[in-house]
């Protein structure tokens, strides 16, 4: 059988250039909110409102790197508003290029200022209320595509309750698949989504879709497709479209012409938001409808904090 490929053109790789820093902002912010010592991150409108400026911060001092930005968001989340206006602090960053020692400095001095912790409420959920649980017990074909590179208990947890899934790398890769990405046919076991959503490490950085196929084969074919890439020169490689931190930026800037191809046999394609501020309550949800895509930012669930 013939391979098929997403062929890469000039438009596409500046999307993914585009992207990149997106998902590097997306990756600090995570790496930062996973830290109980430090106060946590603002969410909402006022958490993106803090982002910008934290973005704009790091441009300005060439720090907008995973490692450089996630020190620098600790470092405003510990010394807070003004830190960055104290004599001192300014008087170091006049000096020359921000680096790894002078940022591990700055963090020092922030530790200096009074800073309170407040503990983090627990939170709870009923993902039985949540809107991609909700589409599971409409009967819909939900499948789910889940990275065991991040974690596998996903797909442990598919084979306890024997879950058909199906590994997108093709044959030649099999013995990669372990770490790769796994179409699972998540509307046979509603169960299966109540544990994904369950553990928002998983179902948060997982992608949904609705596919109604007469054979499995047939989706598997169209989402190795988008999984592999064809540079021009005939260079290949394989492209993280299932990873919602790419996926959102991708879709919504791809050409308008190429969204057919895109979209195949999948009717629906629902995303959780990346950012790490807002993805407990919201994700996109794209529909191709009459040869058009629809767009539509949806919220998930409400979160109730325990008292």
């Amino acid at each position: 059988m013939e391979k098929s490929f997403w062929h890469l053109r000039d438009e596409d790789r500046r999307v993914l250039e585009q992207g990149t820093e997106n998902a590097m902002i997306c990756n600090a912010l995570q790496d930062v909110g996973r830290r109980d010592d430090i106060p946590a991150l603002p969410s909402g409108a006022v958490g993106m409102c803090w982002v910008e400026e934290q973005v704009k911060r790091a441009r300005e001092y060439n720090v907008l790197t995973r490692g450089g930005f996630a020190r620098l968001l600790a470092i405003s989340l510990i010394g807070g508003s003004h830190f960055w206006l104290q004599d001192d602090v300014q008087n170091l960053l006049s000096q020359g290029e921000l680096g790894l020692e002078k940022l591990m400095v700055l963090e020092e001095l922030a530790l200096l200022n009074p800073c309170s912790i407040t503990p983090r409420p627990q939170v709870k959920t009923d993902v039985t209320q949540n809107m991609i649980y909700r589409l599971c017990e409409a009967g819909l074909p939900l499948w789910v595509i889940v990275d065991n590179a991040l974690n596998a208990s996903v797909q442990g947890m598919a084979d306890a309750l024997e879950v058909a899934s199906y590994s997108l790398f093709r044959a030649d890769e099999q013995a990669l698949a372990v770490r790769g990405p796994w179409l699972l046919a998540a509307w046979t076991k509603p169960r299966l989504v109540q544990y994904i959503l369950s553990r928002p490490e998983y179902g948060f950085n997982a992608l949904w879709l609705v596919a109604d196929v007469d054979e499995p084969e047939q989706l598997i074919r169209h989402l190795q497709g988008l999984l592999y890439i064809k540079e021009e020169g005939g260079a290949s490689s394989r492209f993280r479209f299932y990873d919602p931190r790419v996926f959102n930026h991708w879709l919504q800037n791809l050409a308008s012409v190429r969204l057919a191809d895109f979209f195949g046999p999948v009717q629906m394609w629902i995303s959780p938001d990346p950012n790490p501020l807002m993805t407990a309550q919201r994700a996109w949800q794209y529909k191709w409808v009459d040869g058009q895509m629809n767009t539509s930012e949806i919220p998930l669930q409400q979160r109730l904090n325990n008292e």
